[in-house]
């Protein structure tokens, strides 16, 4: 259990699991399976707030523990319970964040012989900061019609991110 917990903590690796099946010699598909109910368990308890109380409570209902066991997992818990919501609110989904845009319009000829006009074709470059705080770079070619449906739609989400300002 005290692994389990240091790993959902990132205090250990997964190495602590596998020191775990060595010293105590038990059998591989056992131990992956009791490391994941224990996970489930500590992560929904840290993520719906729960206090030890309410844990051994819950515990008790689903199974059928010795108090003793019960006690000493919901120590553990409790000791471990901020650790863990920390974990938890860190390893959300994050989208990129936009730190910048560059745009520049290119325009291309059909040559002199096929008498065709210029064509716009727009390049657009985001700088995007990853969760982990790498810059991502990604370039976008269009065309005039691709730019202006790009422009409107835009406009959309922003008139839309207004009106959920306004009601909040």
């Amino acid at each position: 259990m005290g692994a389990t917990i240091a790993i959902l903590t990132r205090e250990k690796t997964d190495e602590a699991i596998h020191n775990v099946q060595s010293k105590h010699g038990l059998d591989n598909v056992f131990l992956k399976n009791l490391v994941s109910a224990l996970s489930m368990l500590f992560y929904e308890a840290a993520k719906h707030n729960a206090t030890p109380s309410e844990l051994s409570s819950a515990v008790e209902d689903w199974i059928a523990l010795p108090t003793n066991r019960v006690e000493l997992l919901c120590d553990a818990y409790s000791v471990k319970v901020q650790q863990l919501r920390v974990v938890l609110s860190a390893g959300g989904f994050r989208l990129p964040y936009l730190h910048d845009v560059e745009w520049r319009v290119d325009h291309v000829y059909g040559g002199k012989e096929s008498g065709k006009p210029s064509i716009p074709q727009y390049t657009l470059n985001f700088d995007l900061e990853k969760q982990t705080n790498e810059h991502q770079h990604l370039r976008l070619h269009c065309t005039l019609e691709s730019m202006q449906d790009i422009v409107a739609k835009l406009q959309d989400m922003v008139k839309q991110a207004e009106r959920i300002g306004e009601v909040q």
